[in-house]
C-alpha cells in the first residue's frame, strides 16, 4: 500500500462491509507516480473480492473469465466530468439539508423523483420513487400501496 492509501479492516462483517477510502496522492493519473500504487491497490482489492466470492460460491471458482475493479477515481478518469459527478448532486450535509429537495415542486403537475430526491444509487432512486408516489397519491392510499409491496404474501411459504 503506497502513501495516501487508507484501508480499514476493522468493520464488523468482513470484506462485504469493509470500508475502503482512497485519499491524498492516490488521485492517480497516467503521469502521476502514485498511479502504480493505485493500480496495485485495485489489483489486490480485486483478488480479495474474487476470493470472497469463491468462498461464498465455490461453484464459480474457475468460471469467471474476466473481472475489473472500478473506483470513483476510475469513473472520474473515464468520464472526465468538468462539473458534477456521476451521482448528480453532491451528497454532502448541505445538500441533505435543502428544504426544496423533494418530490413536490411549485409547478402544478410537475413531480421530481430519482436519486437526487433522496440519496444516491439504485436503492435511493427506488425509495425516491416510493416517496414521490406517496406524495402524489396521499398518505392513505400510500399505506395500501406499501402493504401490497412489503406486506406478507397471500401464498403459502413452504
Amino acid at each position: 500500500m503506497g502513501p495516501g492509501m487508507l484501508t480499514s479492516h476493522n468493520v464488523k462483517g468482513g470484506l462485504a462491509s469493509e470500508a475502503i477510502g482512497v485519499v491524498g496522492n492516490a488521485f492517480a493519473t497516467p503521469d502521476n507516480p502514485a498511479r502504480d500504487d493505485y493500480d496495485t491497490f485495485k489489483a489486490q482489492l480485486g483478488e480479495r473480492l474474487m476470493q470472497y466470492l469463491y468462498d461464498k460460491l465455490p461453484q464459480l471458482n474457475g468460471k469467471v473469465d474476466y473481472y475489473e475493479v472500478s473506483t470513483p477515481l476510475s469513473t472520474d478518469h473515464f468520464c472526465a466530468y468538468r462539473f458534477g459527478e456521476l451521482y448528480g448532486l453532491d451528497h454532502d450535509p448541505v445538500r441533505l439539508q435543502q428544504t426544496w429537495l423533494g418530490p413536490r415542486t411549485r409547478f402544478k403537475g410537475l413531480w421530481l423523483t430519482g436519486q437526487d430526491v433522496l440519496t444516491c444509487g439504485v436503492t435511493g432512486a427506488m425509495m425516491a420513487g416510493l416517496m414521490t408516489t406517496s406524495a402524489m397519491i396521499g398518505s392513505r392510499k400510500s399505506m395500501t400501496l406499501l402493504k401490497r409491496i412489503f406486506g406478507p404474501s397471500n401464498k403459502s411459504r413452504t
